[in-house]
């Protein structure tokens, strides 16, 4: 054990500093900050497993308008739950009701959102304005 009346010379802890029990040191290891930016490993670097870790991330894949018109029509068959074709085909399930939603709305038996047509003319518009200002008149 040391003694923190004149500091303790182990663990560098200054010597006007109270310790929670008088005459002893705690033995806590001090704290230096977070890692820097860019010192620290990545995600990919890193896998944890178990119960609250995570896992290496999915590279982000494309898929072509055919595979996806495949998967719509699969789903929206009735023989099987998006659920179901997403595991089958080792898709997200987020990504398959997303492609379930658009070709909805592009048939017309949703409308809640944009067709692929209104997206596409949304997204010209936005570039064709991207450097224009619009000030108010004086």
């Amino acid at each position: 054990m040391c003694r923190l009346n004149a500091g303790c010379a182990t663990h560098a802890i200054p010597s006007g500093w109270k310790p929670a029990v008088r005459g002893r040191c705690l033995g806590l290891t001090r704290f230096d900050g977070h890692p820097r930016s860019g010192t620290e490993r990545s995600r990919e670097d890193v896998q944890h497993h178990g119960e609250h870790g995570y896992e290496r991330p999915r590279p982000r894949r494309s898929f072509t308008v055919e595979f996806k018109a495949e998967i719509v029509e699969l789903c929206q068959r009735g023989d099987r739950t998006i659920g179901q074709v997403s595991k089958d085909f080792d898709l997200t399930e987020t990504a398959v009701r997303e492609w379930v939603r658009r070709a909805e709305l592009d048939v017309g038996t949703r409308s809640d959102g944009l067709t692929s047509d209104e997206r596409a003319e949304l997204a010209q518009v936005r570039v064709s304005h991207h450097g224009c200002r619009f000030r108010p008149r004086a």
